[in-house]
């Protein structure tokens, strides 16, 4: 298993994908609040917030879902795309003679998750230089972006498994939006356990449809 999660971050890395798994969520997130600053003449220079109103503090515990849900995005952009040449070219088949399908897919899950969970660090670290305040409870914060991002990897690699057509993004997305604001209103362990317990269900399902895929 370990070979096959060098082997896609190796893979990713040289096709360009890992980089922008990574740099995507920085984009994303410090763009707007850039713009705002730039376009909103009542804005102070620095530390930057989303509106003239808000302190600097409160803009960013604003920010904590959405840095959440695009690091999970990503993550399963990146489960997603990790072995999606492969699972096209039916040369995944040779893995899974080699590795059972849930090794291949639990370090697609780890590759998916440690995408994500860089993007979200280099993603937060931005923030903080920008605005000059973290989000409340920080702690809390990294640990559900850590299985916020392995759920994500796990939800990347079952729909590569059922369809590795890029229109099969479009539900991941849609889901994904439903999960992790349902997640963020939860009460305190909820998300965490259930993030858990969506991540295992997504990997045993996921081996098997991957098993049939390369049966076929």
């Amino acid at each position: 298993m370990i070979a096959v999660l060098r082997y896609a971050f190796l893979k990713n890395m040289r096709d360009g994908s890992l980089a922008a798994f990574i740099l995507g969520p920085i984009i994303m997130l410090t763009a707007p609040l850039m713009g705002v600053a730039a376009f909103t003449k009542d804005l102070r220079v620095y530390p930057l917030s989303i509106s003239p109103q808000w302190s600097a503090a409160r803009s960013a515990a604003e920010m904590m879902v959405p840095m959440l849900f695009i690091a999970a995005l990503f993550a399963a952009l990146a489960g997603f795309w990790a072995f999606r040449g492969e699972i096209v070219s039916r040369s995944m088949g040779s893995l899974v003679l080699a590795l059972r399908p849930v090794k291949i897919q639990t370090a697609t899950m780890l590759f998916g998750a440690a995408a994500g969970f860089a993007g979200f660090l280099c993603a937060g670290i931005s923030l903080f230089a920008l605005m000059n305040a973290l989000p409340p409870h920080p702690l809390r914060v990294l640990l559900n972006a850590v299985v916020l991002c392995l759920f994500g990897g796990a939800a990347g690699s079952l729909t590569v498994s059922i369809s590795a057509e890029p229109w099969a993004i479009i539900p991941l997305y849609v889901c994904g939006i439903v999960v992790v604001m349902w997640l963020a209103k939860a009460p305190d362990l909820v998300p965490i356990l259930i993030g858990l317990i969506l991540t295992v269900v997504c990997i045993a399902v996921s081996a098997f449809f991957l098993e049939r895929r390369c049966a076929l």
